[in-house]
């Protein structure tokens, strides 16, 4: 049975058309598809299509052999050769749902994203630290400028013109630029094959800043270099603020103040021949 004769049915005779022999002719009709016509032009066989939604139905079987038939039958390999009558079409509804689908899309994309680059800053700020504290034993300066987040200004020079009298000449190569250079900073600045004994014989500018003050007693800087004796040493170490950091020699100003009299003589004897050799410990260098 197709749609056409099952249409006065369902107009005159709802409670007929509702039964169990027209459910699928019911159904069809009662959501909107319609019958068009047939692929393969049989009069048993119908093809249905809805129009305001892209959905289709190109065979439909109403026997009531098909559950047999559903149940004994195999597949095998062949490829279907039919034509079709229907047009694809994009309705409200389809667009609505595909505008929908982009948007959940583009917010995952975008989570991704996030996600990405939440990553790559903190692998950046994992082998920036690296770097600090690699630095740390292998370039302290390059640790101090980076803990005091200070940049070195560059200058690059491409080209070098060198205004001679008779031969000008326009330097572009890296390594004449070099050489330019650093005979510049070399020889711009003449310096004296015999320098001043006395302070007497610099120039004016220099000899008055070098010349000693008459309201200074020049007595006062005799001492100046003298060895500390005990009392300054002791009185030194305990005016020293406690609870601070130790330096690379672990040693604290709280160690040094609960020496015993014997033992803060024996360091006083240390201080005294780095005074006077002029030789300071490395460790005690690099915590200055």
């Amino acid at each position: 049975m197709h749609l056409d004769t099952y249409y006065p049915i369902y107009f005159n005779r709802p409670s007929t058309a509702s039964q169990r022999a027209y459910r699928l002719l019911y159904h069809l009709l009662s959501h909107g598809y319609e019958e068009t016509f047939p692929v393969n032009a049989s009069d048993s066989l119908g093809t249905f299509h809805r129009d305001d939604q892209v959905t289709r139905i190109d065979y439909v079987w109403s026997c009531s052999m098909l559950k047999s038939f559903a149940l004994t039958s195999y597949i095998f390999d062949a490829q279907d050769t039919c034509s079709s009558d229907h047009n694809p079409i994009i309705t409200q509804d389809g667009f609505n749902f595909l505008l929908k689908s982009l948007k959940t899309i583009s917010s995952a994309l975008h989570g991704l994203l996030l996600l990405k680059e939440k990553d790559f800053q903190n692998s950046s700020i994992r082998a920036k630290l690296d770097d600090r504290d690699n630095n740390f034993e292998t370039d302290i300066s390059s640790f101090i400028d980076s803990a005091l987040s200070r940049t070195r200004r560059r200058i690059t020079l491409d080209r070098v013109f060198i205004d001679h009298p008779t031969q000008p000449k326009l330097l572009t190569d890296p390594l004449d630029i070099d050489d330019a250079v650093i005979n510049h900073f070399q020889n711009f600045v003449p310096i004296k094959s015999s320098p001043p004994d006395n302070i007497s014989d610099l120039p004016q500018r220099w000899s008055s800043a070098y010349h000693p003050m008459d309201d200074v007693d020049s007595s006062i800087y005799n001492s100046l270099l003298d060895p500390p004796t005990l009392e300054e040493w002791l009185s030194t170490v305990s005016s020293m603020p406690n609870d601070k950091a130790p330096g690379p020699s672990m040693i604290t100003y709280e160690m040094l103040k609960h020496l015993g009299p014997n033992t803060s003589a024996l360091v006083l004897i240390l201080v005294q021949s780095c005074f006077h050799t002029a030789d300071i410990p490395d460790l005690w260098r690099q915590a200055m």
